[in-house]
């Protein structure tokens, strides 16, 4: 229907949406939304939709022409959001195939309140009373809930129990005096005080003499913690908590997903929210403002205190790759002097971390790039949010002290201030278990859906009670012929530039070796399955960056004289037709030709049209 435009709403992560949001003002607009699966399995989920109003509504399935289980809650707009909805609608997706997506109507049926105060701090089928604790089930595990603090307090699943707590706490910044707050390097030349007034390599003059910050153990009582240092103001300095006592708790269940909301402080707020079928805990937080006292800046943390008896050892992920052990204190090729036990070992975060022994597993995937450890035997912490204020003389020449009301110009048109209040974020970490020495298998089986959530695409137009009646050509699509197998993610796909029947295609094989009994041998993708209306014609294996041929590449690569006494762990399978083996944690680029689309002569125009704009998706 060319009357229905579908758009994306950038801000659905803080419940802004203006499509539905509008739509649900009165009576009258249905919303129609298409979610999309990047991934080349099938899968399911429970997704929010912004509304306005308080009504009741009904979510149909435009694929299975079937309406689907949703419920209404009310949202507290903790970050204080403008324009944010004061309610979000989930629905249970269903399964949505591979690369491919399925709409849905909304309907706001009658314009009267849902009830959904009914459901706060209610004691249904899904939500039992034991002692002092609440049990919540999803199909998939329990979680218990201390009743009167909503704080998490122990998960089981499949015979398996862990002991779990959240924490939220921070470490003072680091700064060399108190009136060093806003005070750049001293300039670089002969009457530099610092150093010798040289530049150290790899700076430039007017970052100033860095040696007094880069050199010796005199270096050591000037690094401030800044943008690009993190370093507690004691070097050992244990975590200062966030007061557990709870200024508020809200508890909102239903049989498809239950939230429990926790106010900690007037600048913590965390929601735990479970949903029907998902194998996670979700722990959504807000931060901010972080209090600002003077010169003490604050590095903020979320600590995850379980059972797990992991002595110190834990294991964080390369660039959502291979997991690297780590252990505090401990430095695999070298005597490690350990100066900064806290800073020193912290390690970037950009997927997952995990802790595991004989027992149990806690895996905590995150949603962004952050630093974590585990300090202490059975504790995961991640920093969430820093506000320094001193600067750490890396080149910035500024705290790292963000404020909404951005700051003034730098000398000599201003004095480079911050201004307005700190600002404030949000973020989800979830938190997996699984049995003994299964850390890396419980964090590698959700990480790619939590890299990639589905999509959602939003339209709208009058209403009308025929579900049949859809403003789509087609109500749900893929563009693959059969999804992959559940341990192979599609990296690339996309279309050859300049070419209407090449493509660039990337798998990748998801687990290493020894972390999962079947999903970590290697395993063979047919090509062909890629392409659900097209035929393969020929590939070619490229190197990584698809610049060259890989069978050239291998040709010119030099062979060191030990080369035949390093044996890769598999060897690789020959190609037999279009299907290629993938080995544990390789990633394989390719360049496809295929014929032009499968599309009869005699289709009508419109089908045409339909097919071309989902060929286009690929």
């Amino acid at each position: 229907n060319p009357d229905i435009e579908l758009k994306t709403c950038p801000e659905l992560n803080v419940s802004k949406c203006d499509i539905s949001q509008e739509s649900t003002l009165e009576l009258g607009t249905d919303i129609f939304i298409v979610a999309y699966n990047a991934l080349a399995s099938s899968r399911s989920d429970v997704v929010g939709v912004p509304v306005s109003i308080d009504a009741s509504y009904r979510v149909w399935n435009l694929m299975t022409n079937a309406e689907v289980d949703s419920i209404l809650l009310p949202r507290h707009n903790s970050a204080g959001v403008a324009n944010s909805s004061n309610f979000v609608l989930y629905f249970d997706t269903g399964d949505i195939p591979a690369i491919g997506g399925v709409s849905y109507r909304i309907e706001m049926v009658e314009g009267i309140p849902s009830a959904i105060s009914s459901t706060a701090k209610s004691s249904s089928s899904g939500l039992r009373s034991s002692e002092d604790s609440l049990i919540v089930n999803n199909g998939d595990f329990s979680i218990y809930v201390d009743r009167s603090t909503g704080a998490l307090e122990r998960i089981s699943r499949d015979n398996v129990a862990m002991d779990i707590n959240v924490e939220w706490g921070f470490y003072h910044s680091y700064h060399e005096r108190l009136d060093d707050v806003n005070d750049g390097p001293q300039p670089q030349g002969g009457d530099s005080t610092m150093g010798t007034g040289q530049c150290i390599p790899g700076y430039i003059d007017y970052e100033g003499d860095e040696r007094k910050w880069l050199l010796g153990d005199n270096s050591l009582q000037f690094q401030n913690s800044g943008a690009y240092i993190f370093r507690p103001q004691e070097s050992d300095e244990e975590p200062t908590l966030v007061d557990q006592v709870v200024e508020d708790v809200q508890i909102y269940e239903s049989p498809l997903i239950t939230e429990i909301r926790t106010q900690f402080s007037s600048w913590v707020t965390q929601t735990t929210r479970i949903k029907r079928g998902q194998p996670y805990v979700e722990i959504e937080f807000t931060i901010g403002p972080v209090p600002a006292q003077g010169s003490e800046g604050r590095e903020v943390i979320a600590r995850y205190q379980s059972s797990v008896n992991n002595g110190k050892v834990f294991y964080t992920d390369s660039n959502a790759r291979d997991f690297i052990k780590r252990e505090v204190g401990k430095r695999n090729t070298w005597d490690l002097d350990e100066y900064q036990p806290v800073a020193g070992n912290y390690y970037p975060i950009n997927a997952a971390i995990y802790i595991e022994d004989e027992d149990s597993s806690l895996a905590v995937l995150n949603d962004r790039s952050q630093g974590g450890a585990s300090l202490n035997n059975g504790v995961i912490e991640i920093m969430v949010q820093r506000r320094t204020k001193a600067d750490d003389h890396r080149g910035v020449d500024e705290p790292l002290d963000e404020t909404d009301g951005g700051m003034n110009h730098y000398p000599p048109y201003g004095d480079k201030q911050r201004l307005g209040n700190g600002v404030i974020i949000s973020g989800t970490h979830r938190i997996l278990m699984g049995g003994g020495f299964e850390g890396a298998k419980v964090a590698r089986s959700n990480m790619d859906p939590a890299f990639s959530p589905l999509q959602l695409f939003f339209g709208s137009q009058p209403g009308g009670s025929d579900v049949i009646n859809t403003p789509f050509q087609a109500t749900y699509f893929s563009n693959v012929r059969r999804q992959l197998p559940s341990n192979v993610m599609l990296v690339t796909f996309s279309r050859v530039y300049g070419s209407s029947n090449e493509f660039l295609i990337r798998l990748a094989h998801q687990y290493a070796v020894g972390e999962d009994d079947i999903f970590s041998t290697p395993v063979a993708v047919d090509i062909s399955d890629l392409f659900a209306r097209h035929s393969v014609v020929s590939f070619a294996e490229k190197t990584l960056s698809a610049n060259q041929d890989r069978a050239s590449w291998e040709a010119k690569k030099f062979l060191w004289n030990n080369e035949d006494d390093r044996k890769p762990s598999f060897e690789r399978a020959l190609e037999d037709g279009t299907v290629v083996q993938l080995n544990p944690l390789e990633i394989r680029t390719f360049i496809v030709t295929v014929t032009s689309s499968k599309i009869n002569d005699q289709s009508s125009l419109q089908e045409k049209e339909a097919i071309s704009q989902i060929i286009a998706l690929e």
